[in-house]
């Protein structure tokens, strides 16, 4: 008896459904189209990350304009660097605003789709999430994920935190640890903090 007891009990909770984690399912929409995380969705912006060491000091500064995911600006102004990408092509500058020199490079096609894939694969490894509700007007995940591996076995990937407007359903500050990769060894434990400026009036263009 206590056997056909014990049967029955195994097999209502095989059969029952899996508890939906609201937590989960709030911070994997922020990936879906038009989501927080979909680089596509986002207006133009200046975006600020300051890069910390392991022991907390300031290293690098590295500032970026988005028009898009595929036409971008990035570099350190410290170092007068900075690299102009549209689609496939590529220029160098010593500032945001040039002047640009041709690079004899262009980026492998499929930049979109390899993107839009990502997306999906953090999307589908998310881990380790958290709701913390609002802090000071704003809404507060934590998450890890990483990319699957590819073809050549690369992957990289980290733990974040995040912080997205509640009104707009834009991002405004992230900051990001515990970074892993296919290229080094170990857990990378330096910081990034990384701040969005939404800005209508930026544009990247190809320079004539």
């Amino acid at each position: 008896m206590i056997k056909a007891v014990s049967a029955c009990l195994a097999a209502l909770l095989l059969a029952a459904p899996a508890v939906a984690d609201p937590c989960l399912e709030e911070i994997a929409a922020l990936f879906d189209d038009g989501g927080a995380m979909d680089p596509f969705a986002r207006p133009p912006l200046h975006q600020f990350t300051q890069e910390y060491d392991t022991d907390g000091n300031p290293t690098r500064l590295n500032e970026a304009l988005f028009d898009g995911p595929l036409k971008t600006i990035a570099g350190v102004a410290a170092e007068n660097h900075f690299t102009m990408a549209i689609d496939r092509d590529l220029w160098n500058g010593p500032s945001l605003d040039g002047p640009w020199t041709g690079v004899d490079y262009q980026f492998p096609e499929g930049r979109e789709e390899q993107m839009r894939a990502a997306l999906a694969q953090n999307r589908a490894n998310l881990t380790d999430t958290a709701c913390h509700g609002t802090e000071d007007g704003l809404l507060h995940y934590t998450w890890r994920t990483q990319t699957d591996k590819d073809a050549t076995g690369m992957f990289y990937g980290g733990l974040t935190d995040a912080w997205v407007d509640p009104d707009t359903g834009l991002m405004m500050r992230m900051e990001m640890t515990e970074f892993v990769n296919s290229w080094t060894e170990g857990t990378d434990m330096a910081r990034h903090e990384v701040r969005f400026e939404y800005d209508p009036s930026i544009s990247v263009t190809a320079p004539e």
